[in-house]
């Protein structure tokens, strides 16, 4: 990645808690709506990030519980792990039956004049297999637009993302501005979920609060392919085995060599989505000697052997 990867510094913590914040394939778009309008998003393979630029819509998880979110014109929406959601213009507006995207346009083709449409949508996607570091990621992310801090960063910083697009047929490096544009609006949402974590999701802000497994978590970031033996994660970590996988379990729902394992495989299927090296490379770059045994997780974590992953 140009510029080598984005690091934040958490000072209560004193560790990099994201030190391969990676944002690839990122794209945005607009949606002008007219109501009644509904959208129903599952299985899309992506992340999507909502700002409401003008007027009103009305959000739900599909799959959990709870009444739904009114957003206004400024909320920031973040919904991660391709949870299934809807959009519409009011929860008295029928969902489809099945997934129906929104009307949208790229925002360098946009048309501007569209006064008759009643809510517009600044909406950005981002591939689930682009960042590994996603797996420490609240499922949801809410910013209202009440005047703070982090609201007004994240209006500038879309701001910025809205004038790269119209011209990035005619500047350099365009993408890579925004795509850098797009890691810092992700910060700014991680640091509002650390504080309001204890609401939202206290076991992922326990895994990063924790000194020890946020030190370890770390460390398994910045170098996913070392050799990391028991011994070695216990090391970094300064437990014994046994308080490892148990605060390790209690906090992030799965042991170490899980987590491992899972943020190895999104490693691997970034590389192979680029195209750039081969299967064995790859493998190796993972910590895996075997080319056969990296083949054998890959398909046991994603359903797919590495040759098929690369042909989609």
């Amino acid at each position: 990645m140009e510029g080598g990867p984005l690091k934040s510094r958490s000072p209560a913590l004193g560790v990099d808690v994201f030190p391969r914040l990676s944002m690839q394939g990122v794209r945005y778009e607009y949606a002008d709506l007219s109501a009644p309008w509904a959208g129903r998003f599952e299985q899309t393979g992506h992340h999507w990030f909502y700002l409401v630029q003008r007027g009103a819509c009305w959000f739900q998880a599909l799959n959990e519980p709870g009444d739904g979110l009114a957003l206004e014109a400024g909320d920031v929406l973040g919904v991660v792990h391709d949870i299934p959601h809807s959009l519409r213009d009011s929860p008295a507006t029928a969902l489809p039956d099945s997934p129906s995207r929104l009307p949208t346009q790229p925002g360098s083709h946009r048309d501007r004049a569209r006064s008759a449409s009643s809510t517009t949508l600044f909406i950005g996607s981002i591939p689930c297999n682009s960042d590994p570091l996603s797996e420490l990621f609240p499922t949801l992310f809410h910013v209202p637009s009440d005047g703070s801090r982090e609201s007004r960063r994240i209006a500038g910083f879309v701001r910025l993302i809205e004038d790269e697009i119209a011209h990035q047929q005619s500047e350099p490096g365009s993408s890579s501005i925004v795509r850098r544009l797009s890691e810092l609006i992700v910060v700014e949402l991680l640091r509002v979920a650390m504080r309001h974590a204890s609401e939202v999701n206290p076991v992922w802000l326990h895994g990063l609060t924790d000194p020890q497994i946020a030190r370890l978590i770390a460390e398994l970031h910045e170098e996913p392919g070392r050799h990391w033996s028991w011994e070695a994660m216990c090391r970094s970590a300064g437990l014994s085995r046994s308080a490892l996988d148990r605060r390790f379990r209690a906090t992030l729902g799965q042991s170490p060599s899980r987590y491992l394992l899972r943020l190895r495989m999104r490693h691997a299927a970034v590389a192979l989505a680029e195209g750039r090296r081969s299967i064995a490379e790859i493998a190796s770059s993972v910590g895996y000697e075997s080319e056969v045994a990296f083949h054998r997780a890959f398909r046991r974590t994603l359903g797919l052997t590495p040759g098929a992953y690369a042909r989609l």
